[in-house]
């Protein structure tokens, strides 16, 4: 009996972890003018397979093809990236990926270890732990020195372990430009853990640690933020939770203050929202989202909303 329940225990650690596809195929893959190499859909044992050879500019010689995919992914730190391809040829091959950082023009380039090609068709995987927050992550597949490698298959995972709980119980300020913010708390399922947390506005996201308390709870002090909206995050194992903190002018608060002030709900009020884009777009932070803060600021959790928008749809479906 002790065994049976040995693995049933194993089985459901495994499972919480699991791969989220970002990109698949090999058809996205391009040779680019400032990098050496060729890059072509070719027939290979009656397949469409991506051939990239290597070639030769100002000394060096390599074969690099890079891909760019539709993605709304944030990538949080504590995640794994993971490149999976199918590989033959000569020489020697890694994949291997361009990390960008919001508004930042130029990317992190990381490179996977070179495995050696055969005539043999092999599958190859290439990890990347993920040490900061990235907006686009784009994968590039990389032939060595003289040689041809033939791609039969490839994705790119993001690892994410379900296990891991995260919500946020601060989910939106309003503040003054003069003004601190409130401290900001999270909640997780990992209690006395090093938690990830992330602050940026429009510039290079800043990244520092939080240990979660016995109860899992996580509270980041109250601060000042440039103007704009600021997007805090709560992030572990790939999992995060954000919060939002939105500065603007002295004048602007004001006004808007003294108008939430003659709000007076003497009862709960919900509220269903039905809308296009204009709805559903920006959530946690968009027209909605800030109502709701506004008349909660003297009416303390009287307020409720559902937020039913569907981007590009009409009110009359």
């Amino acid at each position: 009996m002790k065994k049976i329940i040995a693995v049933l225990l194993f089985f459901s650690v495994v499972s919480a972890v699991f791969a989220v596809t970002l990109m698949q195929g090999v058809t996205n893959f391009r040779d680019q003018p400032y990098w050496c190499g060729k890059a072509e859909i070719v027939k290979d044992g009656g397949k469409n397979v991506l051939k990239l050879t290597a070639t030769t500019k100002n000394g060096r010689t390599f074969g690099r093809a890079f891909a760019i995919y539709g993605t709304k992914e944030n990538f949080l730190p504590g995640a794994e990236i993971v490149a999976v391809a199918k590989v033959r040829g000569q020489g020697k091959f890694y994949a291997g990926i361009l990390k960008y950082r919001p508004a930042v023009g130029a990317p992190v380039t990381v490179e996977g270890k070179p495995v050696e090609l055969t005539d043999t068709y092999q599958e190859v995987k290439f990890t990347y732990p993920l040490d900061a927050f990235y907006d686009k992550i784009y994968p590039f597949l990389q032939v060595q020195g003289e040689g041809t490698v033939f791609v039969e298959s490839f994705r790119l995972e993001k690892i994410v372990d379900d296990s891991v709980k995260i919500q946020v119980n601060t989910p939106m300020q309003v503040i003054a430009a003069d003004a601190k913010a409130n401290a900001v708390e999270f909640k997780t399922s990992c209690k006395n853990s090093d938690i990830n947390i992330v602050k940026f506005n429009v510039k290079n996201p800043a990244v520092s640690k939080i240990k979660s308390d016995k109860n899992g709870k996580i509270i980041i002090p109250a601060d000042k933020y440039p103007l704009g909206t600021n997007h805090v995050y709560a992030a572990f194992k790939g999992v995060g939770a954000r919060s939002f903190v939105e500065v603007v002018s002295n004048d602007e608060f004001k006004k808007t203050d003294a108008y939430a002030r003659q709000i007076k709900l003497n009862k709960p009020v919900k509220l269903l929202v039905l809308g296009d884009s204009l709805s559903d777009f920006y959530r946690g932070y968009n027209y909605i989202d800030r109502l709701a803060f506004w008349i909660n600021k003297y009416n303390s959790g009287k307020f409720t909303f559902h937020n039913a928008g569907v981007g590009g749809d009409f009110l009359e479906r």
